[in-house]
This record gives C-alpha cells, structure tokens and sequence, in this order.
C-alpha cells in the first residue's frame, strides 16, 4: 500500500476518475484509493458480487483477448451510497506475461457535468442532454436545480430515433422535464458498445422568437433598400430627364 497507493492516487487525480480499484484473480479487492464500502471485500463472493462492479471484474478476468476492456453504462452503486457508477476494467499481466489481476476505474461524473452544462450558444432556455437507453439523463440538466442524473427521464421521437438504429434524430413539439415544449434535435454517440443520444433542446418560444426577429429584421432592411432605392430612382430620373427636356425646349425653339 505504500509503495503503490501514491502513484496510484496521483493517477485519480490527474485523469479525474472517482476511484480506482485493483483486484487479484480471486476477486479480492486489495487496493482502492476512497477505500468505501466495497474495500476489502471479494467481487466474485461478497455482498457486491451482483453490482456493475463485480460484472466487469468477471467479464476482465475471463476474457479470451487481453486487449478486452468491459465497460459499463451509470447505474446506482450501493457501496457509493447509491451514487450513478460506471465502470471500465482491463486485465493486469506481470513481465512474463501472466495475468495477475483486475484494475478498474470508477468513471468520473463532475468532468461530464462540466461539459455537459456548458450553455454556451444555447440561449436561455437551450440545453444539451445526456440519455441512456433506458431514457434517463446521464448528466445534470444545466436548467434544473436539482440532480437530474438517473433521475429524469428524456422522452421524444428524436431520441427514440437514436435507439432504433439512426444515427441523427429530430422532433417537434415535445415536452421537456420541466414541463415546457420544445423541439429536439439528437445524435448517437457509443463508446465499447454501450450507446448514448447526445440530444439538444429549445423551447418552441425562444425558437418562434427568434424567427419573429429575423422576420423584424429583414423587413426592416427590406424597406429601407425599397426607400434607397426609390430616392435613387427618383434622383436618376431627374438627372436624365432635365437634359432631355432642356434639349426639348431648345428644339422647340429652333424649329419656331
């Protein structure tokens, strides 16, 4: 623990995971940098055996390909107090080649947050969701007070688009979480199998808003080329017409 659990914890720190986990090829958990509940228990026996946690260890250990890397979507962790968890893994081997262990790292949720209520480009009532399969967020709404990770749900054609096979997707008039009509716009994004709608939203005010002001706008313009161009026209006229009729008048006189 000494010589390792700096190194280690430097590792967290840097890639901002939540924790990092190392096992032997029996399923005990040997090293954690938070140390909580699931420390010093066995994945493969304990009371986590049935967690995300004790799946990737076993599908790690088990794999063919050492280059295999299980991954798993968020879900609750009870050792975390129930807390969204994901967890990615890969086989530890010594020099010789032998495998000798598990090493897994809790994913970090605050690094998606930080991305994911980013508003910049979204106006006031625009915001960018994270949606799992199931229809729950995977991030925290930028809009909402209160978590909203594996909490609310995300329910719009556009979305359901991404999960039946599209890779782009867009609905009108859908209802939001906070109860408001938007419309949607989405996008597949998958990482080691598990797949995600990137979907972004906007109230269908701010939309017709905006709309009503390009239309102010171009009318705006419209009428003062419609005035420019009258003045000019009216200018020019005068400009051609004033010879033509000067010339006129001494024709007239010539010939009289």
């Amino acid at each position: 623990h000494a010589k390792y659990h700096p190194l280690v914890g430097t590792l967290l720190g840097q890639k901002g995971y939540f924790d990092i986990f190392l096992f032997d090829l029996k399923g005990n958990l040997i090293s954690s940098v938070f140390k909580e509940l699931d420390y010093a228990t066995n994945i493969n026996s304990g009371e986590w055996k049935d967690t995300v946690l004790g799946t990737v260890f076993r599908n790690t250990l088990n794999a063919a390909d050492a280059s295999t890397t299980p991954f798993t979507d968020f879900t609750p962790y009870a050792p975390s107090n129930g807390a969204p968890a994901s967890f990615i893994a890969r086989a530890v081997f010594d020099d010789a080649g032998t495998k000798i262990g598990v090493i897994s790292f809790q994913m970090p949720i605050d690094v998606i947050n930080t991305v994911m209520q980013a508003a910049d480009g979204l106006g006031e009532t625009g915001e960018v969701l994270f949606v799992g399969e199931d229809g729950l967020m995977r991030a925290d709404s930028r809009l909402s007070e209160v978590s909203t990770l594996l909490v609310k749900s995300v329910e719009a054609p556009a979305i359901d688009a991404i999960f039946a096979g599209e890779s782009i997707g867009r609905s009108d008039y859908d209802i939001n979480h906070l109860g408001n009509e938007v419309r949607t716009y989405s996008q597949a994004i998958e990482f080691l199998g598990v797949k995600w709608a990137l979907a972004a939203q906007i109230t269908e005010g701010e939309v017709l808003s905006g709309l009503t002001t390009m239309r102010n706008t171009i009318a705006l313009i419209t009428l003062t080329l419609v005035a420019l161009i009258t003045g000019a026209g009216v200018y020019l006229s005068r400009q051609i017409a004033n010879p033509i009729s000067h010339t006129t008048d001494s024709m007239n006189r010539l010939a009289a």
